[in-house]
C-alpha cells in the first residue's frame, strides 16, 4: 500500500512538472518565439528619405516693350514729343489764330524747360534725309516722332549764320557717310536759339510749325543706335 502511494505521487510529479500554475511551461512565450532582428539585415535595408519639396516656379518677368521705329528714347525726349502731340490736339480745337499762336508759344516754353540747357543728349530717331551740299558738307534730318524732326540746314545760304552743316573734319563725319535714310540712330545735338526762345524753326509758316515742327540744331554726334 505504501509502495503504491509513492508510485502514484511520483507519477503525479512527473505529470505536473510540465505545468506551472496551470500554464504549459513547455510552450515558448510570444516574446521568446519572436525572431530577433538580424543587425546585418537592418543595416542593408534602404532608408526612405522624404523628397524635398519642389521649388516654387517664379513667374517669368514681363518682356520689355519693344523699341519703336524711332528707337528706345530717354525720358526727356519722350516728354519733348508728348508736349508736341498734346499741342496738336489743342490746335485742332482752337477757333482763332491768336489762340493757336498762344498754344504754340506755351508749347515751346515747355519744350525749352524739358531741354534745360538746350541740348538733346543721346536721343534716338530715324534718318529721313541725308546728303551733302556743294562744299561737301553733310546735312541730315532726323525724325523723332511722327512729323517731328531735328535737322541741319541743307544749303550754305540758309546756314550762313547758324553754321549747322557738318564739316568733313567732324569726328562722326565718316560714320555719317555710311548711313542711309530710314536708319535708326542715336544723336546729341544743341538746338539753335531764335527770337528769345531756345528753339529755331525751319518751317515757313506758324501753322506748319505748330503741327509738324522742324527744329534746327547743331549735331555733336550721330551714331548707329
Amino acid at each position: 500500500m505504501v509502495v503504491a502511494i509513492a508510485v502514484s505521487i511520483a507519477s503525479a510529479g512527473a505529470v505536473s512538472g510540465g505545468f506551472e500554475d496551470g500554464v504549459d511551461a513547455t510552450r515558448e512565450s510570444p516574446a521568446a518565439s519572436a525572431k530577433a532582428a538580424d543587425p546585418a539585415e537592418v543595416a542593408t535595408k534602404p532608408t526612405t528619405t522624404p523628397k524635398p519639396a519642389a521649388p516654387k516656379t517664379q513667374a517669368a518677368a514681363p518682356a520689355a516693350a519693344p523699341a519703336s521705329e524711332y528707337g528706345t528714347q530717354p525720358a526727356d525726349e519722350q516728354a519733348f514729343t508728348k508736349s508736341i502731340v498734346d499741342t496738336r490736339a489743342a490746335l485742332a480745337d482752337a477757333s482763332t489764330d491768336l489762340q493757336r499762336s498762344q498754344f504754340v508759344r506755351n508749347r515751346d516754353a515747355a519744350l525749352c524747360s524739358t531741354l534745360g540747357d538746350g541740348t538733346a543728349t543721346d536721343w534716338t530717331g530715324k534718318i529721313t534725309s541725308i546728303g551733302a551740299n556743294g562744299e561737301g558738307k553733310a546735312y541730315v534730318e532726323i525724325e523723332i516722332a511722327d512729323d517731328v524732326t531735328i535737322k541741319t540746314w541743307n544749303n550754305a545760304f540758309s546756314d550762313a549764320v547758324d553754321q549747322t552743316l557738318i564739316d568733313p573734319s567732324a569726328p562722326f563725319f565718316n560714320g555719317l557717310v555710311a548711313m542711309n535714310e530710314g536708319q535708326t540712330v542715336k544723336f546729341t545735338a544743341s538746338m539753335v536759339p531764335d527770337d528769345g526762345s531756345c528753339l529755331s524753326k525751319a518751317n515757313l509758316t506758324e501753322t506748319f510749325y505748330g503741327l509738324s515742327p522742324q527744329f534746327i540744331a547743331k549735331f555733336a554726334n550721330v551714331a548707329t543706335a
